[in-house]
């Protein structure tokens, strides 16, 4: 065997390729025999509404309702939310001074809303500084019968 080449197999490369792409997509792995989906059974919307009812904090809920459509209609429905309000009170956020220029003073610990109540300190304008002065009165002239 005089040069061995002849034994190797021998790669030829295309010059119009340049360098090498793997397959765009990788093969689906087959599916057994006898294998099917198995459709999960449907949850009754009481037990959904008993669950909803259940999550304590509204920004969760809203979550939720974003889930799916069966969701969104069900969080959505006024019966639904009365329900929810009168489980759940609103968050305390705070309390306004009228004496310090209506500032909000943020709820603090053991309540749960205080990272909500300190955005909404930050961001809020109790004071009403966006609302435009009234103009000073202008004279009228004021005509009597006598």
């Amino acid at each position: 065997m005089a040069g061995g080449a002849a034994d190797e197999p021998q790669i030829r490369v295309d010059p119009a390729v340049h360098e090498y792409q793997p397959d765009p997509l990788p093969r689906p792995l087959p599916r057994p025999h006898g294998a099917g989906e198995i459709p999960s059974p449907p949850i009754p919307e009481e037990l959904l509404l008993d669950i909803f009812r259940r999550i304590p904090d509204p920004t969760d809920l809203v979550l939720t309702s974003a889930a799916c459509v069966t969701f969104r209609r069900l969080i959505a429905d006024r019966s639904f939310l009365r329900q929810y309000r009168k489980l759940h009170a609103p968050p305390l956020l705070g309390f306004v001074d009228e004496d310090e220029g209506l500032q909000l003073h943020p709820a603090e610990r053991p309540y749960r809303s205080v990272p909500a109540a300190r955005a909404v300190a930050r961001a809020g304008d109790f004071s009403f500084s966006f609302v435009p002065a009234p103009a000073p009165p202008s004279p009228l002239g004021c005509h009597g019968h006598f």
